[in-house]
This record gives C-alpha cells, structure tokens and sequence, in this order.
C-alpha cells in the first residue's frame, strides 16, 4: 500500500487534470535524465527517401546498373536497399546501431569521405570505415555505422589534393530492428 500513497502524494502536488495514477505518476521525473530522442520515421513517406534506380553510364555487370544506386557526374553509390529504405535485422548491432555496405565509384578522382546526419531527431553522427587499397578512381567499398534508426542523410565527398572535386548526397530512412 505504500505504493497507493506514493501515487497520491504525487497526484496531489501535480496538476490534477493530467494525473492518471499510471506507472509514470510513480517516479517524479529526473532533471538530470538524458533528452527524450523523438520516434524515427516509420515511413518512408515521412522521410524524403532518395529512390534509387540504374546509373546512367554505368556497366551492365556492375551493381550501379541493378537498380538499387544512385549517382551524378562525380559519385555513384550502391547498396540503398530497396525503396531507399534499409530495414534488415541481421546487420543491427549489440548497441542498436545498424552497420551497412555501400559501394561507391569515383567516376573524379580524389579520396573519398562520408558523411552523415539524422534528420528527425537528436543522434550522434554517422560513423563510416572507408578501407584503403582502392586507388584515387573508382571503386570503392565502404561500411558505415548509423548510430541510431531514423531519417539519414548521408553525403559522399571526394577531394582531391584538399580541395572538394564532386559531392553526392542521398537520403535513406534506416528501421533495422533486432529479430
């Protein structure tokens, strides 16, 4: 019963309109708790999803050509997941970040950097592991890290000697969930 009265004291220094007496009414709410992060984007209709399609100029054989890349004049990327949307359970990892595969091609040369920022809440930045072994032009793997399920905007930059030669930026709506 010290619970009943716990919830009573609560509700009777609260503004009574707004008590219901609900497992929340329970604990009074810290002011040193972290933010509240807002709900992702569900759907892709919330989230301005880059559509991925076939490169124009791309070789038939190569996975800018199957449908699921995305490019202009500098950079080409694959692996958007279908619709834009990447939702695979298996790549979510132990702390809720989601781990993807991106395959760029350099149609510039340069080194290529990643980038990226959620657009419908508070998340730390996109991480993303760009291997050496590549060379200046083409192809080029990547693995990135999203921090957190959400609306994403990533962004490719190649440059060259300092200087930025071709920038190519796409949004995809991550809802990987752990099975």
């Amino acid at each position: 019963m010290r619970i009943g009265y716990r919830i009573l004291a609560i509700c009777s220094a609260a503004v009574l309109a707004g008590c219901t007496g609900g497992p929340d009414a329970t604990v009074p709410p810290r002011l040193d708790a972290p933010p509240r992060v807002p709900a992702p984007s569900s759907s892709a209709a919330v989230c301005p999803v880059t559509r991925p399609g076939v490169v124009a100029g791309a070789a038939s054989d190569t996975p800018w050509s199957a449908g699921g890349a995305y490019g202009n004049e500098w950079l080409w990327v694959a692996g958007l997941g279908p619709g834009g949307v990447i939702d695979d359970p298996r790549f979510v990892q132990p702390d809720a970040s989601v781990s993807w595969k991106l395959l760029w091609y350099r149609v510039v040369p340069g080194r290529l950097q990643i980038t990226g920022r959620r657009l419908d809440g508070p998340a730390p930045a996109l991480r993303a592991d760009i291997p050496a072994g590549y060379g200046g032009i083409g192809f080029q793997a990547s693995g990135v890290d999203f921090p957190t399920v959400g609306c994403w905007e990533v962004t490719g930059t190649v440059a060259n000697g300092g200087a930025t030669t071709g920038r190519l930026t796409f949004v995809t709506l991550v809802r990987a969930t752990r099975g």
